[in-house]
């Protein structure tokens, strides 16, 4: 079973940000996504990370790195 204290970065492409999640997130879902089939060359999911500071201090493609607003506020 996932931890909910896991940690997760979502990164876009697109928009040119990542977004640190917890795990039980519904947006992120341990992982998964919520299931839209996106395209991976341009957005993926890192971790799963034990702590939000391990998740902060990977290395991602994109200039900006932002908390989810659903469940890291």
């Amino acid at each position: 079973m996932p931890d909910a204290d896991e940690y997760w970065i979502y990164e876009d492409m697109i928009t040119r940000k990542a977004k640190v999640h917890r795990g039980n997130c519904p947006h992120c879902n341990h992982g998964t996504g919520r299931g839209h089939g996106r395209d991976e060359r341009v957005n993926r999911w890192l971790g799963r990370y034990g702590s939000e500071d391990e998740a902060r201090s990977a290395r991602i493609r994109v200039p900006v790195l932002e908390n989810c607003r659903v469940c890291m506020c």
